[in-house]
């Protein structure tokens, strides 16, 4: 049994999830078959992440190319 909640493996007389707490209230809470994985890409972090090397290559990219065309 999975825990809806947190997706992770649970025993199958558990009245709560030991991972992250949420009770099982008439077995709404737990599915008997594995939920889907989330997808990385829906995370904001990944975003956040993203966004920082993308800006971050252009500004050493820039920065590479100054140093070579300038000095």
């Amino acid at each position: 049994m999975y825990c809806m909640n947190c997706g992770r493996q649970i025993p199958e007389n558990a009245d709560f999830c030991p991972y992250c707490g949420i009770a099982r209230r008439g077995g709404y809470a737990y599915n008997e078959e594995k939920p889907p994985r989330k997808s990385p890409f829906r995370s904001k972090s990944f975003w956040v992440i993203f966004f920082l090397g993308v800006v971050l290559s252009a500004a050493g990219g820039a920065g590479f190319w100054i140093m070579q065309h300038w000095l």
